[in-house]
């Protein structure tokens, strides 16, 4: 989940869902539930989120890159590159490096003490 900047780093005002992370719920769900389920689950997280934010051709190329530069998985690469692409200064996240910065994106584990 990203956060765009908004000068706020710890009182986000939007947040964006990348096409990447619903895809992956509606995996995670599919294995336990089934499509019903994924149903249900994509019309909450729209309802608290708003629209998903669609994964771009431009956005597959760039993580692609970012991928090899940073020796990153692509699914965490293409949350980055989603996450850049909505402008967002800040991405949460317990699988990345807390304080790692993708220019002006950084990551920040919500789970760390």
């Amino acid at each position: 989940m990203g956060v765009p900047d908004s000068g706020h780093s710890r009182m986000p005002i939007d947040t964006r869902l990348s096409r990447s992370l619903t895809e992956h719920k509606i995996y995670i769900t599919n294995v336990d539930y089934g499509w019903v389920q994924i149903e249900a689950s994509l019309a909450v997280i729209e309802e608290l989120f708003g629209p998903v934010a669609p994964l771009t051709k431009a956005i597959h190329t760039r993580a692609v890159q970012m991928a090899r530069e940073h020796e990153l998985s692509v699914y965490d690469a293409l949350i980055v590159a989603a996450a850049q692409d909505a402008g967002c200064a800040l991405l949460f996240s317990e699988d990345l490096q807390h304080g790692q910065k993708f220019g002006t994106l950084t990551v920040e584990n919500p789970f760390r003490n």
